[in-house]
């Protein structure tokens, strides 16, 4: 190993040509890929929102939000699931593999969410969901 580092600092100027070689092909090889200039991409996440009106935060994640996910953990395909609580709204992020059929995931959801739903049930006949949606974002 040392012989290698001597032979390296003896020969800098070979060292460096080697660097500057190697770069330009890097340059030539990269100049030389295909790319597009607006490619389609899907991103495979769905946003279901919930608006309620004059809940507190607190309630919610638990009136809303944490029914949502008991129900919505069970798609298939799921990644990762983030959540919002705020006052009169809450919402849940669905983010999927990104080998997923988002359009068969979409399909999952819209179905759980149409069930006869056990998140009304929780909740005061005076104050119904006002609004349930759910989202693809595609680019």
């Amino acid at each position: 190993m040392n012989s290698i580092i001597e032979a390296a600092f003896s020969r800098a100027g070979a060292v460096l040509l080697a660097l500057v070689v190697l770069c330009g092909i890097g340059l030539s090889a990269f100049n030389e890929i295909p790319k597009e200039a607006t490619p389609d991409i899907d991103i495979p996440v769905a946003y279901v929102s919930v608006g309620y009106k004059g809940i507190s935060p607190s309630d919610a994640e638990r009136l809303l939000i944490k029914p949502l996910e008991k129900h919505l953990r069970t798609v298939e395909g799921l990644d990762v699931m983030k959540s919002v609580a705020a006052e009169g709204y809450g919402s849940v992020s669905l983010e999927f593999a990104a080998n997923e059929n988002i359009d068969r995931a979409l399909a999952d959801v819209r179905q759980l969410l149409m069930m006869p739903n056990r998140i009304y049930q929780r909740m005061p006949m005076s104050q119904r969901l006002s609004k349930l949606t759910c989202h693809n974002f595609r680019f």
